[in-house]
């Protein structure tokens, strides 16, 4: 068979048909991916519950923030305040406060028996369980155990809110404000309210106090184990400094009811 040739009827090159028909497709635009709206939004959704978890505990940590003291039985604890105010704790009382707000707002919360110095400034609160008590500047003492509740005023002058206190109620300098065993409040001023007869001075003064409040603070006092009936029904009233001995102390207050005293194994027994 004789070669045959075809002669095609273009006379293009190779480069000029990819030209025409395929350039197109390939880009050479760099590819741009969107991000979509959702996960732009979300993430800054999340910056800003950040920020604001950071600023929510800025503002918390200083009402949370709280210092406490505590006295154990037997014990007497000294605390300066952060203005320079002076307190003192009796044996098994405690007060706590927050350091951090402590220039904007000068509150205490205790309980027991605790006494206050307190320096000029803006107004001081002590808070119980039983009462609230605002001073500026002055020496008092709150006792609150249980329902007992009683305000000493030794200088200056404190004002008294609780349940049953008439509202306004100001103490002055050697007044006492204290709960009776039937619920209602006395206001009482007497000389014998004098810091030098308190236990702050290692003195004790009692008015008509039930015999059992004398001996469970004896207890206190000393760390040791009373032990009496609970029918033990007296009122004591008297005055005496705090001995070494708890035993003689103990003596002092059960003389005049015709009580005895036995101990036994490291225990006080108060009997008839």
């Amino acid at each position: 068979m004789k070669n045959i040739k075809v002669e095609p009827k273009w006379s293009r090159t190779k480069d000029q048909i990819w030209a025409d028909n395929f350039a197109e497709i390939v880009s050479l635009e760099p590819l741009v991916v969107k991000t979509p709206f959702l996960f732009r939004y979300k993430r800054r959704f999340l910056f800003a519950t950040a920020v604001a978890a950071i600023f929510a505990a800025v503002l918390l940590i200083p009402s949370l923030y709280v210092k406490s003291f505590e006295a154990s039985t037997g014990e007497r604890l000294t605390v300066t305040l952060p203005d320079g105010s002076g307190v003192t704790l009796n044996s098994l009382s405690s007060i706590s406060y927050k350091p951090i707000l402590w220039f904007k707002e000068r509150a205490v919360k205790m309980s027991g028996e605790v006494f206050f110095t307190v320096k000029r400034g803006s107004d001081f609160k002590v808070s119980s369980s039983n009462g609230v008590v605002s001073v500026l500047g002055t020496k008092f003492n709150v006792f609150s155990r249980g329902d007992n509740f009683s305000v000493t005023c030794y200088s200056g002058k404190v004002g008294v809110e609780a349940p049953g206190v008439e509202q306004g109620t100001t103490l002055e300098n050697n007044t006492r404000l204290y709960r009776t065993s039937e619920g209602s409040f006395i206001v009482e001023r007497s000389k014998q309210y004098d810091l030098k007869n308190s236990w702050i001075e290692n003195n004790f003064l009692f008015k008509a106090e039930p015999l059992k409040n004398v001996i469970d603070e004896i207890g206190r006092q000393y760390n040791v184990s009373i032990s009496y009936d609970e029918n033990l029904n007296f009122n004591y009233t008297g005055n005496f400094s705090k001995l070494d001995n708890p035993l003689l102390v103990l003596e002092i207050v059960t003389l005049p009811f015709g009580l005895k005293i036995e101990e036994r194994d490291g225990v006080y027994n108060i009997v008839n």
